[in-house]
């Protein structure tokens, strides 16, 4: 009987040491934890509504290329191009210039009618010396 007893106790050490085998196994060790992240590691990760607003890959692929990018303006391009003050003074040479050219017309005008009128009375006057040769 003392025999069957120290069998049963062999068998419940044995079993023993097999749960504690597997439990060294699987349990985590010091060393292991101190590899884990904190609370305040995990806090200050960002939480699974802050990734909601990021771009997916099919966003990032639907995005621009590099050779798309080629033919975009760069900042020098654009800093040599004329500014909205300068196109105001641009415009107002326009409308400058074009009373200029509206005076300049009108000028050209009044000097062809001058011009007609001279013409008129040079041929007049040439008439009238035919007249007084023919009257000799």
């Amino acid at each position: 009987m003392l025999e069957a007893v120290l069998q049963q106790v062999l068998t419940k050490l044995n079993e023993l040491q097999a749960e504690i085998n597997n439990m060294k196994q699987t349990v985590a060790t010091k060393q292991d934890l101190e590899n884990m992240a904190t609370k305040e590691d995990l806090k200050a990760m960002a939480a699974k509504q802050d990734l909601e607003n990021m771009a997916t890959k099919e966003d990032l692929k639907a995005m621009a290329t590099k050779q798309d990018l080629e033919n975009m303006a760069t900042k020098e391009d654009l800093k040599a191009m004329a500014t909205k003050q300068d196109l105001k003074m641009i415009q107002q040479a326009v409308l400058e210039t074009n009373e200029i050219v509206k005076n300049i017309e009108a000028n050209q005008k009044r000097q062809e009618c001058i011009l007609d009128v001279l013409s008129k009375r040079s041929i007049e006057h040439e008439a009238q010396i035919t007249d007084l040769r023919y009257v000799k």
